[in-house]
């Protein structure tokens, strides 16, 4: 019995746009991520900071891109939190 072919070109082609998508919202919402500036005061285990800020200490994790490209947090280092909505941990998204 003869079964026609998926045509699979078309369920990449949703997938992809599906992803693209996926991928637009998540950065039309990065634009309403509050960021803020502090100085690292402590280097905790796995890779956590105590960051000093104008809105007091926070205890911030490193972020995933920092951790691939293996970027170095030093006591002292100036670094930009990207503060999460619910009041939880910072996560490090530049060093200065």
């Amino acid at each position: 019995m003869y079964k026609p072919k998926n045509n699979s070109a078309s369920k990449k082609l949703t997938k992809k746009n599906n992803n693209s998508q996926r991928l637009l919202r998540s950065i039309e919402n990065d634009d309403e991520i509050e960021t803020i500036e502090g100085k690292v005061i402590d280097a905790l285990p796995d890779a956590h900071f105590r960051v000093d800020t104008k809105a007091g200490d926070k205890i911030a994790y490193l972020g995933g891109r920092m951790r691939v490209n293996k970027i170095r947090i030093l006591v002292g280092d100036k670094v930009t939190l990207q503060l999460d909505e619910y009041g939880g941990k910072s996560r490090v998204i530049r060093r200065h």
